[in-house]
């Protein structure tokens, strides 16, 4: 009776042996199907995000374009002031078309040509706004006077600044010669991408 009862003891720790050894082999990695289900989840997470994520490209650059023609405002403002003349910020490529960037200089006859005489200077040269972004005016120039306002006709002037899935920004110059910025109202992002579609 004795041996029958270590030998069942015996065979007992033995499949208890068994079972944590083979419970810790089965831990040892993933299933194939496991792998699969994590990899499909992080596509689709991958999938929602992306264009969140060129939401937030495209409005660092409409907000750089932004920034840099609000800089470049203020140098034509403090450069007439300071010179007593007028200065302006033209368009690159001429017209209205401020797609291939902007130029602010000294001109005394407002022709956009900072070549014509010794007193007339090219203070700045702006590059091109970054890849997709598009600035949009009627304006063939800016011009400021030497008390510091504009002299383009009519009482306010907007430029506007976008890209496919940013905000708007406006810029809104007075005669006065002080701008503000808008920014389009939210949710910007989401009405663009269904534009899209």
């Amino acid at each position: 009776m004795r041996n029958l009862i270590y030998n069942k003891n015996k065979t007992a720790s033995f499949e208890k042996h068994q079972t944590l050894l083979s419970i810790h082999q089965r831990q040892g990695g993933f299933t194939i199907v496991e792998l699969m289900v994590t990899l499909a989840i992080a596509a689709i997470i991958i999938s929602i995000a992306a264009p969140s994520f060129k939401a937030i490209i495209d409005n660092n650059r409409v907000t750089t374009a932004t920034n840099d023609f609000t800089a470049s405002i203020a140098l034509a403002k403090t450069e007439a002031v300071k010179r007593n003349t007028t200065a302006q910020i033209c368009p690159s490529n001429g017209g209205s078309d401020w797609s291939g960037g902007y130029r602010i200089g000294i001109n005394l006859n407002g022709n956009c040509d900072f070549t014509d005489t010794v007193e007339e200077v090219e203070l700045k040269i702006v590059a091109a706004p970054p890849s997709g972004v598009t600035i949009d005016s009627d304006l063939t120039k800016v011009e400021y006077r030497p008390l510091g306002g504009i002299t383009n006709a009519g009482s306010e002037q907007t430029i506007q600044f976008d890209a496919d899935y940013a905000c708007t920004r406006t810029i809104t110059l007075s005669t006065s010669g002080t701008n503000t910025i808008s920014k389009q109202s939210q949710p910007c992002f989401w009405v663009n991408m269904i534009n899209d579609w």
